[in-house]
């Protein structure tokens, strides 16, 4: 990723704060999460997969922020699991 562009997106990523809403989805969601995500700890994964009504928790054994392009297998595999496809 370009600088200029890492940049930007992180700057709207880390100035939004949207946690109160989170209560508000009622729509099941599939969180998931690296090993070891630098960007996003999995403190962060677990809040999300506590608060969100209808969550689960997924851990890819992977590293980085990416995991579609760490680990695509995995994530492929996770998706179809929770998609039953």
């Amino acid at each position: 990723m370009r600088p200029d562009v890492a940049l930007s997106v992180a700057l709207t990523i880390f100035g939004s704060d949207l946690r109160e809403h989170l209560p508000l989805v009622h729509t099941p969601c599939v969180v998931a999460q690296t090993r070891q995500d630098m960007a996003v700890p999995m403190a962060v994964a677990k809040f999300m997969r506590d608060t969100l009504p209808n969550a689960v928790l997924e851990v890819i054994d992977a590293h980085g922020h990416l995991p579609h392009m760490a680990a695509p297998d995995q994530v492929t595999a996770l998706l179809r699991r929770h998609l039953d496809l």
